[in-house]
Formats: C-alpha cells, sequence, structure tokens
C-alpha cells in the first residue's frame, strides 16, 4: 500500500498531465482494503495496488509497485503525515502509538550516537507494520525468502515479513533500515541502528519500565544492549520459553 498525500498528488499531476479537478483512487491490496472508509473520510490519498479491476470510473494504474515512479515512491518515505496514516490504518490504536513512541525513541537515541535520525525515525515507525496480520502473511514470505525462519514464533516472525513486505510492496530500498526492521525482535547485530530499534521497542516511554536502560542507552548503546539481552534472558526463563517470545 503507498499512500499520496494532496501536496505529492500535485507532482503525480504534473508528470502525467493528469486533470487538476479529478482526484484519483487506485485499488488497495487484500491487507489495507477494509480501511478505505476510515481513511477517505478524513484524508485525501492515493492508495496503490497491482489489481486495476476494483475502481471503475477515474484510475491512474501502473503495471506493478515497481513500475509506480521511484520519485515519487521516495516522497512516502520523506512524509511523515502519510506514513503516519499508512501506518496507523494496518494497525490497532494501541500498537500505532506504540509504533510512533518506538520511531521518537529511536530518533533519540541516533542523536546521542551520530545515527542518521531519519533512518531511525522509520525504522522505528515502520517496525510492527505487519505485526498484527495472520500467520499466514508471514509464513507466505518466508517460505519465499527464509525458510529457516518459519519454525520461529509468531510474535518473532513480524520482524522479518515487515522488512520483506516494505521492500516489496513499499519500494522501500534503504538496507540499514530494513536490516534493522528485520533484526528488532532478537538482535544479534553489532549495528548501532539495528541495536538502537532493538532496545528503543522494549523500553519506549509507554511501556512504562525504568531501569535504567534508557538513560545507559544514552551514554553507552552497546552496554545498555548487553544488559537488556540478560534482562531479557531472564524474562524468559521465568516463563518457561526457549529464549524465542519477545512480544
Amino acid at each position: 500500500m503507498i499512500l499520496i498525500t494532496e501536496k505529492q498528488l500535485q507532482t503525480l499531476r504534473k508528470i502525467y498531465h493528469l486533470d487538476k479537478k479529478k482526484t484519483f483512487l487506485v485499488y488497495a491490496d487484500d491487507t489495507s482494503r477494509k480501511y478505505y472508509d476510515k481513511l477517505l473520510k478524513d484524508n485525501p490519498f492515493i492508495i496503490l495496488s497491482d489489481d486495476h479491476n476494483a475502481i471503475k470510473g477515474e484510475e491512474l494504474s501502473f503495471d506493478s509497485f515497481r513500475s509506480f515512479p521511484s520519485t515519487i515512491r521516495r516522497l512516502l518515505f520523506l512524509d511523515d503525515d502519510a506514513l503516519s496514516i499508512m501506518v496507523e490504518a494496518m494497525m490497532s490504536k494501541k500498537r500505532f502509538e506504540h509504533s510512533l513512541s518506538v520511531a521518537k525513541t529511536c530518533k533519540m537515541l541516533a542523536k546521542y550516537h551520530h545515527v542518521d535520525q531519519r533512518k531511525a525515525y522509520l525504522a522505528g515507525l515502520l517496525h510492527d507494520v505487519t505485526k498484527e496480520l495472520p500467520e499466514e502473511f508471514h509464513d507466505s514470505y518466508l517460505r519465499y525468502y527464509d525458510k529457516d525462519k518459519l519454525s520461529y514464533p509468531l510474535p518473532i516472525k513480524h520482524s522479518f515479513s515487515a522488512s520483506y513486505y516494505l521492500k516489496d510492496k513499499l519500494g522501500l530500498s534503504d538496507s540499514d533500515v530494513l536490516q534493522a526492521i528485520y533484526n528488532h525482535t532478537i538482535c544479534s547485530s553489532n549495528d548501532r541502528l539495528c541495536r538502537i530499534i532493538y532496545i528503543a521497542d522494549k523500553r519506549e516511554p509507554l511501556r512504562g519500565i525504568d531501569d535504567g536502560i534508557m538513560e545507559t542507552a544514552k551514554k553507552d548503546l552497546h552496554g545498555a544492549y548487553e544488559k537488556l539481552q540478560q534482562d531479557v534472558k531472564a524474562y524468559l526463563q521465568k516463563r518457561g520459553t526457549d529464549g524465542h517470545i519477545i512480544e
């Protein structure tokens, strides 16, 4: 699903010489169709999909997501309003508030550790886009891209499927952001952005956990990461799990 704001629509109209009086809506994929009514009431945007037969009348069609002009696709990832609309539409209110809080926390930690703040914000906001989708959705990606991950518990699979979904369906090509999202539930990477989102996801303010890890993370990112890993392991042992269940 791609959302285009009114400002971005002006760019589309210039490129394709579209009638300025017309508004274009192109069909969304199955995972976003149910959000039509809610979104259209308040937000002017275009939704793009591979299905060109779903909506009759005025329609701007492309052969696929990837054929949609890359210059316009990139606008999505520069527009916080459009991104927030998209993310909010794909999850519950509580999950969206968590994602927004993670994004802000990632950006804050990125500033402390001289990591690209835009990338950190994107990774935080987008990390749970597939979290609330059925297991078969995740498995459909894993069977194709990552068969070794099919045996992982459901609460982890979304970190993998989100990365593939964002790349395939939204055209997100930033490998740093995709890697961070892929690693946000169980992280073994030394990459600073990966560790930032790992910490932010588990200690963003709305979780209400005040154990000093966030304060440590501002000064010593890797020390905070190691401490959090130990705490998570201890927590999972108390729950009697095998160390793979990360909510």
